[in-house]
């Protein structure tokens, strides 16, 4: 927070680590038997430390990348190491949307817990077969073309929602109390549903493990506009649904310096 000097790198670390495995959420993300292979970073300067692990599974591997062009969405991979694309699901693929990455003040960056995974804004599903070849349990009004579907979506204390004039710590004591603040709130989220549209893919290929998706996202385009969109495929992992994969595109705004979407 830029008040209090920081201990040794190494008894930051260990506090990081020691708090982390304290913390619930944190401790069962650290020791998700899913997770495959980790990212470390590490910052500090005199007056502040952070520590940062990224967690990934390993699940797809992209012959295609995912890209936009000309509104459309297309990408092509392999599922892999006991992960399964699809899997039975209605919707397989989530297209997310965060605005364009700025510089954020002390006042917003204090009063942060967490981020989310963006804003869902459209679903993308397989080419549907003809109504009276689907299996009698599935119900037929989840198939009817390009619904909207209502889904569940918690807030969180993300800074982008701050006012860049909000103004900064003023102390230790009162940085402390931001932080305990943002907290609070996230253990105890506010949950509502929000109206996400459909829609059919253009292409849709399964062959064994292999998958080559295309989608016109035109009209997504044009009603959110130049920002982040993040594509996650929707799998199985053991019998259990999971997000097997997550690929960020930046849509009409720079990438940041050393951006690697992988």
């Amino acid at each position: 927070d830029g008040y209090r000097p920081i201990a040794s790198v190494t008894t930051e670390i260990q506090r990081a680590m020691q708090e982390w495995m304290e913390s619930p959420g944190h401790r069962d993300n650290i020791l998700d038997p899913s997770h495959r292979k980790v990212n470390v970073g590490l910052a500090w300067d005199r007056f502040n430390f952070v520590a940062y692990q990224h967690f990934e599974g390993d699940y797809v591997e992209y012959t295609a990348l995912p890209i936009i062009a000309g509104g459309r969405l297309s990408f092509e991979g392999r599922v892999k190491n006991g992960a399964s694309f699809g899997g039975g699901q209605i919707f397989p693929v989530r297209i997310d949307y965060d605005p364009p990455p700025h510089e954020l003040t002390r006042g917003q960056v204090a009063r942060t817990y967490c981020y989310g995974p963006g804003q869902p804004v459209v679903y993308l599903r397989e080419l549907l077969p003809l109504i009276n070849q689907l299996p009698e349990e599935y119900v037929l009004e989840e198939y009817l073309p390009d619904e909207p579907i209502r889904t569940e979506q918690e807030s969180c204390t993300d800074p982008y929602y701050f006012s860049p004039e909000a103004p900064a710590p003023s102390s230790h004591e009162e940085a402390r109390v931001f932080w305990l603040t943002a907290r609070a709130h996230n253990q105890q989220p506010v949950r509502e549903f929000i109206s996400v549209p459909t829609r059919t893919a253009s292409l849709w290929q399964l062959s064994g493990d292999s998958f080559s998706v295309a989608a016109d996202l035109t009209d997504v385009l044009q009603v959110h506009g130049p920002g982040v969109y993040t594509v996650a495929l929707l799998g199985m992992l053991a019998g259990e649904p999971e997000v097997i994969s997550t690929y960020s595109l930046f849509h009409e705004i720079p990438r940041p310096a050393g951006y690697d979407p992988q």
